[in-house]
């Protein structure tokens, strides 16, 4: 994505003005298109993920949300955008490896 900062920051313009009816409907309907045609395989086998798809487009879209939110125009190289993604995803793991999560987890 640092090889492309323009649609970067037209994302990001679009996560950071949700409060817009409009921008929000763009941003989810845009994350939500690219996550199903190819980016969630991409992420389940990254992550050896198995869940189902509505549970892992769930993940996708809050890590999504994570790393959009702490990213800045200021710094959009590689080793940062990629820094973020990682730092969110260990979190994300802890997470689902404690015993809070598995309380959440009710099926």
């Amino acid at each position: 994505m640092a090889d492309y900062p323009i649609p970067l920051q037209f994302n990001m313009q679009l996560f950071h003005n949700r409060n817009i009816p409009e921008y929000n409907l763009l941003f989810i309907k845009t994350y939500e298109g690219s996550a199903k045609s190819f980016l969630l395989d991409l992420f389940a086998k990254q992550f050896a993920l198995s869940m189902d798809r509505k549970d892992l487009y769930d993940l996708w879209l809050t890590v999504g949300e994570a790393w959009y939110s702490r990213i800045t125009k200021d710094d959009l190289s590689a080793p940062t955008l990629q820094l973020h993604g990682e730092e969110i995803m260990k979190s994300v793991l802890r997470f689902a490896k404690s015993q809070l999560y598995s309380t959440f987890n009710i099926t």
